[in-house]
């Protein structure tokens, strides 16, 4: 387990940082676990475990810009431009 986290974290580390277009498609939470799944502009989707302020602050069918490092949820800037 130990080493599987820290090759998830290397391979995040090594990723690209994006930023696109998207919406909030659904929440979900699972105890004290929260996670967004998010529609992107190219018609992929990307689901990220997020932390409680995030998960109660993004609604469903918000639009933005979503930034990410490979499955590192970054940041959400809502209408974004």
């Amino acid at each position: 387990m130990f080493g599987e986290s820290i090759l998830w974290w290397l391979k995040n580390n090594r990723s690209a940082v994006h930023s696109i277009r998207a919406n909030v498609l659904t929440k979900e939470m699972n105890g004290h676990k929260y996670c967004i799944c998010f529609g992107l502009e190219d018609g992929q989707m990307k689901r990220f475990p997020v932390d409680y302020y995030t998960y109660i602050s993004l609604k469903e069918g918000e639009e933005g810009i979503l930034t990410y490092q490979g499955n590192r949820f970054i940041r959400y800037d809502r209408g974004g431009e």
